[in-house]
């Protein structure tokens, strides 16, 4: 049993909405120097950093990909295998 926010997982879904709220939060105090309008950073709350674009980027295809590879294919009808495999595909090149 969780007691402390603290104690939460970043981007668990079950986390209670206060919990929740705190992530979106930026940590100014760590934002980065080498920050510029050609270089710009933003604030990820599941990671708990600041990520360029490029970086938010690719952390959220690596997690929509591994959710896509974890779908029970078996309930799902043939267009729909054809969309998500698609889909996987094309993530796996991104």
């Amino acid at each position: 049993m969780i007691i402390n926010d603290e104690d939460w997982e970043r981007g668990n879904p079950g986390a209670p909405p206060h919990v929740q709220r705190m992530w979106e939060l930026c940590d100014w105090d760590s934002f980065p120097d080498d920050a510029s309008d050609e270089k710009p950073y933003l604030w990820h709350p599941i990671k708990g950093a600041w990520v360029t674009i490029e970086d938010a980027v690719l952390f959220d295809s690596e997690r929509e990909l591994a959710f896509l590879q974890n779908i029970d294919q078996s309930s799902l009808s043939v267009v729909e295998v054809a969309e998500l495999q698609a889909r996987i595909k094309e993530l796996e090149t991104f």
